[in-house]
């Protein structure tokens, strides 16, 4: 969304704020709403997922790319590859310092 203007930007978000809330799905036969987040299978899913990554990408993989040896880095739908010579605790640690 960095790309958008300010007032897409504010758009989109009202709107996922208004369409998460909405989310119910089917289990036996009863109807239930997720207390957090979205269904698995909903329409919307997927949208929301892709901007969260995107957005974790930019913000805060972006420097352990720029900074840190990767070997292999691709990213496909909703999934993000890093291969790296480093331990998942020094990559943690290293991400976290990020956030």
């Amino acid at each position: 969304m960095q790309n958008n203007g300010i007032h897409i930007t504010h758009q989109i978000l009202n709107l996922i704020k208004l369409v998460i809330p909405q989310n119910y799905f089917t289990f036996f036969s009863k109807i239930y709403q997720p207390g957090k987040g979205v269904t698995i299978g909903s329409p919307i899913s997927n949208t929301i997922a892709e901007i969260f990554l995107k957005y974790l990408e930019v913000k805060h993989i972006k420097y352990v790319l720029d900074t840190i040896n990767i070997t292999f880095n691709i990213s496909y739908v909703e999934d993000i590859l890093i291969y790296s010579c480093m331990t998942l605790k020094e990559y943690i640690l290293t991400l976290s310092s990020q956030i």
